[in-house]
């Protein structure tokens, strides 16, 4: 019999991390409240702490940086369209010669 793995919430996760964050309980405290093992706390205390400046992050920074993805993406379509329009004048001019 195999066990089926729980899946959390992304607000639950949360709850947890900001709870271990806050340093009023311990973990196992915090992890006999929300019933769940204390290495999960761990876990999700990590993550909280390794994404927290994201938060915090400005827009604009952000929003630039995914224009210059799409300008990247745009750049390599227009060079792979390239390369296949070389490829068939080559083609075609050996035709005439």
């Amino acid at each position: 019999m195999s066990r089926k793995r729980k899946n959390y919430s992304a607000a639950f996760r949360a709850q947890v991390a900001l709870a271990a964050a806050r340093g009023d309980k311990t973990i196992n405290e915090v992890a006999a409240q929300f019933e769940i093992s204390p290495q999960m706390v761990l876990k999700m205390k990590a993550r909280l702490k390794d994404r927290i400046e994201d938060i915090f992050q400005d827009e604009r920074s952000r929003k630039k940086k995914s224009e210059d993805e799409i300008t990247q993406e745009e750049l390599f379509e227009q060079i792979g369209r390239l390369k296949i329009e070389v490829d068939w004048l080559k083609k075609k001019s050996a035709q005439f010669h």
